[in-house]
Order: C-alpha cells, then structure tokens, then sequence
C-alpha cells in the first residue's frame, strides 16, 4: 500500500473554480502573504506576553544556558544534547550566551520559535495538495488549531516538532517545485531534531518509486542528515532513551493521542480515556479494547480520506511518525498513555492528520466522504481552537515568573541571585558573573 501512495502522492482531482480557484505559490503572493499574517496576528493575540517579553523555557535555561555559560562558541554549537543534535538550537543557544547581552537571551529564544512558526506556515501554503487558496489559508490557520500544542507553543527546544512537521508536508509535496527552498528546509529540519530522520526510510521508497532528480535529491538531503544523527545518538550517552517494543501499550498510546485528543476537548478525552482505561490502571484487557477501538478508527479514516491520494499519504506519515515516536519516547512510551502526558509527540502526527482531514475536505467532487472529512476537520479544530483559548489558564504557572529582562538587570548588579526559567516550577539556575 505505501509504495502506491507515495509513487503520486501529490496528485489530486481537478480542483474547484470560482472563488476558490487553484492557485500556484509562485502567482498568489498575496493569498500567502494573508496567510502568514493571520498566523503571526493569531500567535500574538494567543499570548501577547510571550511575544512581548521573551521567555526562556526549562531546558532552555539548565542546559543552553547553565551547559554553554563556559564553552566557546563553537563548542556550544557542536555539542549534542538530548542524544541528538540540533543546530538550529546549538546556534541559538551559542548566539545567546557569545553575541547577544543576556537581557535578550528570552526574545532571542521566542522570536525563533515564531520564525519557525512562520516559516512552517509558508511550506503548508507551498504544498500542492492544498489546491485553492482557501485550503492554503485553512491549512496554515491548523498550525494554530490543531490540538494538542500547549508544550511546543513558542519555545525553543520544541521546535524540532515544527521541523518534523516541514520533512512530512515536504515527503507528500512536488519535488520538482521549491527545489531549493525545500532542500534547505530539509537539510535544516534533519540536523535539528530525530523527527525527519523517522521519515527517511518514506524518502527513500519515494525516490526508489519515482525515479527523478528531485525525489532523489530529498532523500540523498535526508539520508546524509539521518546518518549523522545516528553517529551522534550512538556516539552520545542516551540513558533516559530506550526503544520499547511493547506493543500492547502502543494501542492506549496512539488512541488517547491520534485519536481522542485530535478530536476531542483535552477535558472531554481524558474523561473518554479515564472510563475507558479505569482511571489509566491499564491492563490487558484495557490495551486490546484500546487497540480495538484504534484499529476501527484508523478503518474509518481510511474510508474517508481513500479517494484523496494525498490525504491517504499524510494519514501514512501521521502515523509513521506517531509509532515510532512512541516507541522511542522518553521511558520507552509508557509515560504517554492517556491525554495530557507527553503530549509534544502527539503534536507533528495530529497536525498532518489535521491537514489530511483538510485535503479530502476541500475535493471537488461533492460525496459522502468530503462531508464526512469536514466534520472530522470541525472537530480537530473546535479541539484546538479550546487549546488555543484556554493556553493562559491551563499554563497559568508560567506566567508567574518575573519577566527575563528584570531577572537579568538585578542579576547583573548581584549575580548570586538565581534566575527562574519557565515554567515556575523549573529548577532556578545560578550563572557567574564571567563566562
């Protein structure tokens, strides 16, 4: 089935005219443009105090900061972290502490998440499978309401489940378009995080299927990138890592995640889950009735999107990406049962599935199954949309914390005082006067 999807993947049915006539991203400047307006506006109207002030966000602080105070710059840029590298934030994390007063160290981290964000925004407008502008628009507005997005919401450190997100739009793309764009987009995403090194077995069925110079050349980009991850990962101590092949806890993992917490409000799929798992005391039972009820949602959304090639690709990747990011998720994944726990690795699957549903949802042909994928489209983002309101009150913590700039200016007149990150409950570090 998977060679079949991804040989033309980005084909798709004639699109619609009028008003909603297709639009190439070379031509609609504009449409693109909108689009990345609403997603800025939108960020800034989410949390304006974030974007204001800056914040350095947990790890951000005891290991960019507290690990690079007394390294050069250039060993704050190779060093890897987390068992994998990033260069995306070895760099900014070397410019915070080399180049930038610390007073700035917090807008510094922010503001690349929001360019992240943005530039993310752009590759789901370039993708051609969204073939009208208002399906472009639509699919940059998912990156604000598909849930869950509350632990990678402008941050540094999780932004590598933004890059994941740019290898797995890019995979279902046309590789003969953006050729440069999207190889740097790649090559960046691959050296910053493990997300786009999981797809490089998808890149690499692509480009053994299609036989052409820009499938190749992506997965020649994604391949160099993923070996070198691998060196790192083997070469770096990763004891808080294991892959764990329990299959059993799988199904509960990826029904509260890809399923419940999608389309669902996260209160109304914790108390789903909870009856279903008997207040999470998972047994065997309660695994299998989990993968059941996986196993028939998963059928539904192939009934669904089964027209829309690239609907039926990105529902391949979500998944991909989904499994293997449990199996190799911090204590082998079964912390992340039930909505709520670990929920950034549930973030780049439910957003490609949020675009799938998108896809099928905008076809031409008027059936059962476009409407059927625009309600399951309204539920994603009437989920997301409780998330993207209610991120104040449910992250009321970290914003008990003195503003970074103010931290820094009384630091600097006594440097025995500590700094607190956010969340307020993160560790205070403590930095010397010299570095």
């Amino acid at each position: 089935m998977l060679p079949v999807l991804l040989r033309e993947s980005s084909s798709q049915e004639p699109p619609n005219s009028g008003s909603q006539s297709a639009t190439t991203p070379s031509n609609d400047r504009s449409g693109l443009l909108a689009a990345l307006g609403v997603l800025l506006i939108g960020a800034f109207l989410r949390s304006p105090a974030i974007l204001l002030h800056g914040r350095v966000w947990a790890e951000e602080s005891s290991i960019f900061l507290v690990g690079n105070w007394h390294r050069s710059f250039f060993e704050a840029l190779l060093a890897p972290q987390f068992g994998y590298y990033s260069i995306w934030d070895n760099l900014l994390a070397a410019v915070a502490v080399h180049w930038l007063p610390l007073t700035l160290a917090a807008v510094l981290f922010t503001w690349s998440a929001v360019l992240v964000l943005l530039v993310t925004g752009y590759i789901v407008y370039e993708a051609e499978f969204l073939q009208t502008r208002n399906a472009k628009i639509l699919g940059v507005v998912a990156l604000l309401l598909i849930a869950p997005s509350l632990e990678t919401w402008l941050n540094l450190i999780n932004s590598e489940f933004y890059f994941g997100l740019w290898a797995a739009v890019i995979l279902v793309s046309d590789a003969s378009r953006l050729k440069l764009q999207r190889n740097c987009a790649l090559a960046l995403a691959v050296l910053s995080g493990p997300l786009t090194t999981l797809l490089s077995p998808l890149f690499i069925v692509r480009a053994l299927l299609r036989r052409r110079r820009g499938e190749t050349l992506q997965a020649v980009v994604v391949c160099l990138g993923s070996l070198a991850q691998v060196l790192v990962s083997v070469t770096t101590t990763t004891a808080n890592r294991k892959v764990h092949l329990d299959f059993l806890v799988l199904g509960p993992v990826l029904f509260s995640k890809q399923i419940l917490l999608l389309l669902l409000d996260r209160a109304v799929a914790k108390e789903t889950y909870t009856l279903i798992l008997k207040r999470f005391q998972v047994t065997t039972a309660s695994e299998l009735i989990s993968w059941l009820l996986l196993f028939l949602a998963v059928m539904g959304l192939v009934t669904v999107l089964r027209r829309q090639r690239a609907a039926i690709s990105l529902l391949v990747v979500a998944f991909w990406m989904a499994v293997l990011e449990s199996l190799l998720a911090l204590n082998g994944g079964a912390n992340l049962i039930g909505p709520g726990f670990g929920e950034r690795y549930a973030f780049t699957p439910n957003v490609v599935l949020g675009i799938a549903f998108l896809v099928a949802a905008t076809a031409a042909t008027p059936t059962w199954e476009r409407k059927a994928a625009r309600v399951l489209l309204v539920l994603a983002l009437l989920s997301g949309m409780m998330d993207y309101v209610l991120l104040p009150l449910r992250s009321r913590t970290a914003y008990q914390v003195k503003p970074w700039r103010q931290q820094v200016l009384g630091w600097e007149k006594d440097p025995s005082q500590p700094l607190q990150p956010q969340p307020s409950n993160w560790q205070p570090i403590h930095l010397s006067s010299q570095h």
